[in-house]
């Protein structure tokens, strides 16, 4: 799968990359492949990082040569990347208020930013002052890279890992487990930081193999991750591959109706002993469960009581239908949908 297809970009839009390894593979990636399909890509950075990384970009130029000039690059390069100075052998962004303005001046099709900075190392928990988002952003892609797993909890593998010891209580020198990296996406102090409210959040895991065991350390961090409302879906793979997205995983609910009347049967059919000593309704509720679906909506209506008595202990989320005795099926279903979460893909 391609960038644009598993972040559901459109013209028009502000992507910006935080995080850690492969923020500028996924900048220079995602700009080509636009570019291949005909947009007028223009890209930028609000942090400095070192000038060699220019190399990668079709153009680069600074912003002060005009609005005019770089709309002119655009045209005949289609990939430019604009940037304020060059010194030392870094490289400076342009200020704030000249990028806060700048598509309405320059006729680019998507505006590209990296807006963070992780010093070439696989996991980043920010400082408070980072990252540096622009306020626009559309699309925000917090990035982590596999290369971080079963690597030591310190500075040498982790920017700033201080912050992960203090508030989850990892251990220094650990290795560092799928589940951490997961924690670290999700947090809204750590890789969820500084995010604009309006903007989509689709966190990308890189360097996740085709298949294997490591594929499936990808997809857990995924899975974890969309425990956190503010994630609308998490893509894998690998920035380097032709086809640098395996997957996209996305938050899907389950609805369990339960408020049947049973009238065929004389009894609740979802109360009936299933198998050692559980009721069907707890065998369905299970099988979800070591499914790993992330929410789970039990719509009750009839026997609402015998029903919430039987699953609570479960803990899964009772709804239930007002409607039950005039709506039919149809109103146990609209139920269930309304208590879903908004950043629920599918039910």
């Amino acid at each position: 799968m391609k960038l644009q297809e598993a972040f559901g970009i459109v013209r028009g839009d502000t992507v910006a990359f935080i995080g850690a390894g492969g923020k500028t593979s996924l900048l220079v990636g995602l700009g080509y492949e636009l570019l291949d399909s005909g947009w007028r890509v223009l890209a930028t950075s609000t942090m400095d990082f070192a000038a060699e990384q220019l190399q990668f970009m079709k153009h680069a130029m600074p912003y002060h040569v005009g609005t005019a000039r770089i709309s002119a690059a655009l045209s005949e390069y289609g990939f430019v990347f604009v940037y304020a100075y060059i010194s030392d052998g870094r490289v400076f962004p342009p200020p704030q208020h000249w990028l806060q303005s700048v598509l309405d001046h320059v006729d680019s099709d998507v505006l590209l930013v990296e807006a963070d900075t992780a010093q070439g190392l696989p996991l980043k928990v920010p400082y408070p002052d980072e990252p540096n988002i622009p306020v626009d952003t559309s699309l925000v892609v917090p990035v982590v890279s596999l290369a971080a797993l079963d690597q030591p909890l310190d500075n040498e593998h982790v920017y700033n890992p201080q912050p992960m010891m203090e508030k989850f209580g990892f251990q220094p020198g650990s290795l560092i487990r799928s589940p951490w990296v997961a924690q670290v996406v999700r947090d809204d102090t750590m890789g969820l930081q500084g995010i604009p409210e309006k903007a989509r959040v689709i966190p990308y895991v890189n360097q996740t193999p085709e298949e294997g065991y490591w594929r499936s350390r990808g997809r857990l961090i995924a899975r974890l991750a969309l425990r956190s409302p503010r994630i609308q879906a998490v893509a894998i793979g690998t920035i380097r591959a032709a086809e640098p997205v395996l997957e996209v995983q996305r938050a899907v609910g389950a609805i369990v109706l339960a408020g049947g009347k049973s009238s065929r049967m004389g009894e609740p059919k979802l109360l009936l002993p299933w198998e050692n000593g559980k009721s069907i309704i707890e065998h369905i509720i299970e099988q979800l469960l070591r499914a790993r679906v992330p929410l789970i909506n039990v719509v009750t209506g009839h026997y609402a009581s015998e029903v919430k008595t039987r699953i609570k202990p479960l803990g899964v989320q009772i709804v239930h239908n007002r409607s039950y005795r005039t709506g039919e099926m149809i109103s146990s279903l609209k139920a269930g949908l309304r208590a879903m979460p908004d950043h629920m893909s599918a039910a």
